[in-house]
């Protein structure tokens, strides 16, 4: 029997199941293929028919049905003779009602039980629509609610708008396809530069004046606004200030004025847009008595009152459009994470934008952390490409301009992502000095010449910010960050003269932790990618919670590999480690120690021994 086959009987077995269990209700059978043809659009190709009495004295018919999916997909309750949608909390278009997310996971060996907890749960719904207990559910899960409000014509929106922050001046650019609101012109057309929206002929954007109202709650369907006048009441109630904006641009006689809508919920800020737009001229064209906000006055003597009172009359009828959040809280954690406001204001450096810093430079991005300043003077070559994070296209170019570049596509709401092709060291004192004004360095260079300076000079500054040092062992068999603040312990005091590390994991007793390219001094240190995203982890999760929480201690975090795959490429657990820390066993583990201060350590054994 074929896998088909096999599945074909399962689904048969199960939806006999279901008949068995709806046998027992009486009025129930499956849905006839009229019936059933309504939902066939919708994926759902066979049902039953269910009656039910409810709280209000009226039975109800409900249709459970099933897509060809099931009994591993659940089935769905609609009320085909229900009210329309936003009459209920949970009711949808089609008359399907919300009982399990989408992708919810149900028990296939049980089909008959899943279609009992399905209907039961549609009929707690429907009691609780008819008693209107669960109205606050209206509130909650505002965005659902407005976009089944939402005109088919509107508009579509993006928002970059803080959600912490309620100024009601806002400005909106409208492209062919979508409008975008910001906070202010240069914080909107940097985004929008970043995001590749084509400017206009001069080359700058159009932005256009709009509002933010900002609700002390989301709005239930029975508020929202159906007039202009509701709007412009709407904003007298909750914001005055809002208010004065909206009148303003209607005095000005604005072909269309864009509201944002916020308010918070317990499960982040919500946003929704309403368009309102000025009253038509009437077939007289340019003449005044074509214009129904200027009817009855000379050109530029219409009374601002006389304006706005036309232009939020009763009979204008505002479009309620969906507004889709591209700002940082909202990418970051989707309003949730509390360490956002922290991250996004931090201002890290990576110096060293190869395998290692560059995928950790994206790494950072998508973490949150909002200014980055990328230092790298090489170029990208053709064997970096099977491990970086940047690619072909990017052959030949500096790593440093490429990397902030793409991620300044990627992630447009992001501050400042700047770059510098410029080795680090004694002849960049203007480096040294921007590096002051970061909040934390990150060092991936594997250069020791630079490492041993980078070090010196936070030892030899008060004011140097905390520095992260990270690197792998060969093959990526072992992964290191090193967390220096700038007091205690320096880098220096676990290394030797040369940056070599004291306290290694691995060994290579017959070489092979460095190899040659067929050129004259071209070694590389072998690993792949997969192997390399280990120390991606360990880095960036020691890097944000350096951000989080400033460092007062240097400290050593190591990401051991995989016993197994250390031994393929001829490597053992150094025996130094061992007699340590004791022996990795099996490995893929990750451990932590205190990065323990040197009495001899030639930079910082002054400071130690004051300690």
């Amino acid at each position: 029997m074929s896998s088909a086959d096999g599945g074909s009987e399962r689904r048969t077995a199960a939806l006999m199941q279901v008949d068995e269990y709806l046998a027992a209700i009486p009025g129930t059978g499956r849905l006839l293929p009229k019936a059933a043809k309504r939902y066939a659009d919708h994926g759902y190709n066979i049902g039953w028919e269910v009656a039910s009495v409810f709280s209000d004295g009226i039975c109800r018919l409900l249709h459970l049905v099933v897509d060809s999916g099931f009994p591993y997909t659940p089935p769905r309750v609609a009320v085909p003779d229900g009210p329309d949608p936003l009459a209920w909390p949970h009711l949808e278009e089609h008359g399907f009602l919300c009982v399990l997310p989408p992708d919810s996971a149900v028990s296939s060996r049980a089909p008959a039980d899943v279609a009992a907890y399905v209907l039961g749960e549609a009929c707690r719904l429907i009691e609780e629509g008819i008693s209107g207990s669960n109205v606050e559910d209206f509130r909650s899960e505002f965005l659902s609610y407005w976009a089944l409000a939402a005109d088919e014509s509107a508009p579509h929106f993006l928002s970059t708008l803080d959600p912490t922050c309620h100024d009601q001046q806002i400005v909106v650019w409208r492209g062919k396809t979508v409008r975008v609101a910001g906070e202010s012109r240069d914080a909107l057309g940097r985004w929008l530069g970043r995001w590749g929206a084509t400017p206009s002929k001069n080359g700058k954007y159009r932005l256009l004046d709009g509002v933010r109202l900002w609700l002390p709650e989301p709005l239930a369907p029975a508020e929202y606004p159906d007039t202009a006048a509701d709007v412009q009441m709407l904003a007298q109630r909750h914001s005055p200030e809002a208010a004065r904006v909206l009148d303003n641009l209607a005095s000005r006689g604005m072909n269309e004025i864009d509201v944002v809508l916020g308010a918070p919920t317990e499960r982040g800020s919500c946003f929704g847009a309403l368009v309102l737009r000025r009253p038509r001229r009437s077939a007289a064209g340019s003449k005044r008595g074509g214009d129904p906000l200027a009817k009855g006055f000379r050109p530029g003597r219409v009374p601002q009152w006389v304006a706005m009172k036309r232009y939020f009359s009763a009979g204008a009828k505002p479009t309620k459009a969906i507004v889709k959040r591209a700002d940082h809280l909202w990418i970051h954690g989707r309003d949730q994470d509390k360490r956002q406001a922290l991250l996004r204001e931090a201002r890290v450096a990576i110096l060293g934008c190869g395998s290692l810093g560059g995928p950790l430079a994206r790494l950072l991005a998508q973490a949150g952390v909002g200014n980055l300043l990328l230092v790298d003077p090489a170029t990208l070559d053709w064997p970096n490409v099977g491990r970086h994070e940047l690619g072909a296209r990017s052959v030949g170019r500096p790593k440093a301009h490429e990397l902030a570049r793409e991620l300044e596509l990627a992630f447009p709401h992001l501050g400042e992502v700047a770059s510098r092709s410029k080795p680090v060291g004694l002849g960049e004192s203007t480096l040294l000095a921007e590096l002051l004004t970061y909040d934390l360095i990150v060092s991936t260079m594997g250069n020791w010449a630079a490492e041993s300076f980078l070090n010196d000079s936070q030892q030899e500054s008060r004011g140097f910010p905390p520095i992260v040092y990270g690197w792998v062992e060969a093959h990526a068999a072992a992964a290191h960050a090193v967390v220096v603040p700038g007091v205690g312990s320096c880098l220096c005091c676990g290394v030797d003269d040369k940056g070599c590390p004291n306290l290694a994991v691995t060994d290579w007793p017959n070489g092979g932790d460095s190899l040659h390219e067929p050129a004259c001094g071209a070694m590389y240190t072998p690993y792949g990618p997969a192997e390399l995203c280990w120390a991606h982890a360990l880095i960036s999760e020691v890097v944000v919670d350096a951000v989080v929480n400033p460092p007062t201690k240097a400290h050593h975090y190591i990401w051991i590999g995989r016993r197994r795959r250390v031994a393929e490429v001829g490597g053992t657990w150094a025996a130094t480690w061992v007699e340590e820390m004791g022996d990795p066993g099996e490995g893929g583990v990750t451990v932590d120690r205190t990065w323990p201060p040197s009495v001899v350590c030639p930079v910082c054994a002054t400071s130690v021994d004051a300690a």
